[in-house]
């Protein structure tokens, strides 16, 4: 398996295990871990795991890396992983879940849109029409248990809105990353979010008291919650960040957001097959919708030429 197929397999990959993550962060935030603090445990174990795979490969890829490499992955350990994550915690404080989402997840529109206007690279009226399609598919998704439109609060809205910004600055970011080996570019970026998040929630004031406290997952199984972090260290962390930034250079950052979509239709699904999280028809509906869009995008850009493929 090599280039696009490689790429989509990566984001695949990436969406499987952050979808996964959502249930997951739910069970870990019912045991009385903050969002802050998780993001914060995460990201800083993770850092800890890519800094023991590439320390080997350090001293053979600084020469890779140069001072316009270094500044890029300084900037998406801040703003791609870090801020990104504070925006969303931020925004569903503030904002109806769902519709938060379905903001953040505009992120692809806002990359096509930055590559026409800086780049002059134009995504074909298929793919455009196909991604609205996807992004009504989630909203449907999201929405469609109870509507998810109470409480809203225009500072909510800003945030979601800053939000997708974020994660349309990520993918871009990645495909801006030095071309080193995977595990040196996230140790290096992980090491930055983990900085910002001992600032935002220092992780040396983690209540570890609780790691020991039964997780009921679903009446399935019973773990204790320092199995279930560490898990979310390793697979909702470490595992999706490595498929972003391989798998983002080999299909473009637009093609990689609208495979992101896939993300919430994974959670839900797993929600629904672990935690026994009942689905409406109409969520149903708008994940069969979105994965239509999400593959019907990809069949249309096979068929475009070489520089519309990689956008």
């Amino acid at each position: 398996m090599h280039g696009r197929a490689l790429g989509y397999a990566m984001l695949v990959m990436a969406a499987v295990f952050w979808g996964a993550n959502g249930p997951a962060s739910s069970l870990a935030l019912d045991a009385g871990v903050s969002p802050e603090r998780l993001s914060a445990l995460r990201v800083t174990g993770a850092a800890a795991l890519f800094l023991v795979l590439a320390a080997p490969l350090l001293r053979a890829a600084r020469t890779g890396i140069g001072r316009r490499g270094l500044i890029d992955i300084v900037v998406f350990g801040l703003v791609g992983i870090s801020v990104a994550q504070w925006l969303f915690f931020q925004a569903i404080s503030r904002f109806p879940v769902g519709l938060a989402l379905v903001i953040i997840y505009t992120a692809p529109f806002w990359v096509a849109t930055y590559q026409r206007v800086v780049h002059g690279l134009v995504q074909p009226t298929r793919v455009w029409v196909a991604m609205t399609v996807a992004l009504g598919g989630v909203a449907l998704a999201v929405l469609g248990a109870d509507g998810g439109l109470d409480g809203l609060s225009l500072l909510g809205l800003g945030l979601s809105v800053a939000g997708a910004f974020g994660s349309a600055t990520q993918l871009l970011l990645a495909q801006r990353l030095p071309a080193v080996a995977a595990p040196v570019r996230l140790a290096l970026a992980m090491l930055v979010a983990a900085v910002f998040w001992a600032a935002v929630a220092p992780w040396w004031t983690f209540p570890f008291d609780l790691a020991d406290d039964p997780v009921d997952i679903g009446g399935h199984a019973t773990i204790t919650l320092g199995v279930l972090l560490a898990g979310m260290v390793v697979l909702g962390c470490a595992v999706p960040y490595y498929g972003l930034v391989k798998g983002v250079p080999l299909i473009g950052p637009a093609a990689a957001g609208v495979t992101g979509m896939l993300e919430p239709v994974i959670a839900f699904a797993l929600g629904w097959l672990l935690l026994g999280q009942a689905l409406t028809p109409l969520q149903i509906t708008g994940a069969a919708i979105a994965l239509t869009a999400v593959a019907t995008a990809e069949a249309i850009r096979r068929e475009a030429p070489e520089h519309v493929r990689s956008l």
